[in-house]
């Protein structure tokens, strides 16, 4: 009976509470850990420009867009753990570089890299299109490190401009990176008669060697910063020894896929701040053991970060003028004008 009775009773079901997912881990980069983003031929271009390998040619890039993603990157890394560097060429290309900031054409361009926080960036040849005493002025006056190891002084010992360094020992993430520029042989006819008057032009390998063998004992990482092509820089990688990495320019070169030659990572983003070159880079024991890199279209979509309120006055601010200046229509295109390289 008392089982018949106990069948009887209706049971009480008690709910399971729902299992909650364990929380994301948050992120942590390892011991020796840090991200290298980079930007190169920028060209005066400040603004979004046409992507004419996607598909509608959208307008991607401009100084809004690499400032918010180098946001979203150090907000996830810190600002300890990010490296931005440029691959020289920062004149020539909009009306941009051709207005006087701070007394010389191309000041703007130095006000963005150092709104933006860029850690370096090399001379390039188009540096010295208004001349070798603007170019001067513009290495003179940045108060983001200009590097360049093989443009001497005509004096014995010397670099070729104030305010110039053949290298540059920065902290990262805990690591000492040497720094070195390299600029490209061929400014001998990329610049003026009066320009190479002022310069005694080295051969980057020999000088990037120098300064490699000069830096080894005191770094954990040496970087060239390269304005001399991708060719070059491959050139330049089997022929020195304890390089790590180049982060290149000048050839305008949209690497899908970084290289390694006699063990040298070599990378390049392409042109007119349209890309940013981004490595996840882990050194132990003055060595490179992990380099994952990619090449990252600044489309809309791709930037989630949001742009600091100093880039984004500079960009209306020059917009503004520069629109004011050029801007009056003069004539109708009725066909297609394009650029002939011949």
């Amino acid at each position: 009976m008392i089982i018949s009775l106990l069948l009887g009773c209706p049971s009480t079901v008690v709910p399971t509470a729902p299992v909650e997912p364990p929380p994301a881990a948050a992120f942590a980069p390892e011991e020796g850990e840090f991200l290298l983003l980079h930007t190169n031929d920028l060209h005066g271009h400040f603004l979004p420009e046409r992507a004419k390998w996607i598909e509608g040619e959208p307008a991607i890039g401009g100084f809004e867009a690499i400032d918010a993603w180098v946001n979203q990157a150090e907000s996830k890394w810190s600002e300890e753990r990010v490296l931005l560097l440029d691959g020289g060429d920062l004149l020539t290309g909009t009306p941009l570089t051709d207005i006087e900031v701070r007394g010389f054409a191309g000041g703007a361009m130095l006000e963005f890299l150092e709104a933006v926080g860029y850690d370096a960036w090399v001379v390039g040849n188009h540096e010295f299109d208004k001349g070798f005493e603007n170019a001067a002025q513009m290495v003179a006056s940045s108060r983001v490190p200009s590097l360049s190891s093989n443009l001497l002084g005509l004096e014995e010992g010397t670099l070729a401009m104030s305010g110039q360094h053949a290298s540059k020992v920065v902290e990262i993430a805990g690591l000492r990176v040497g720094l070195i520029g390299a600029t490209t042989s061929g400014l001998t006819h990329l610049a003026s008669a009066e320009t190479m008057a002022n310069i005694d032009l080295r051969k980057p390998v020999d000088t990037v060697q120098a300064e490699i063998d000069s830096l080894e004992e005191s770094t954990d990482l040496l970087v060239v910063v390269s304005h001399i092509g991708l060719e070059s820089d491959r050139r330049l990688a089997s022929q020195v020894t304890g390089l790590d990495i180049i982060v290149g320019g000048h050839s305008h070169t949209p690497m899908r896929a970084a290289e390694q030659v006699n063990g040298v990572w070599i990378v390049q983003a392409g042109s007119y701040g349209r890309s940013i070159g981004q490595a996840r880079v882990r050194v132990k024991e003055d060595a490179v053991v992990d380099f994952d890199w990619q090449l990252h279209d600044l489309t809309k979509e791709a930037v989630t970060g949001q742009p600091s309120p100093e880039v984004t006055a500079l960009v209306e601010h020059y917009q503004s003028l520069l629109e004011a200046e050029f801007g009056q229509v003069v004539g109708e295109a009725l066909e297609s004008l394009g650029r002939s390289y011949n």
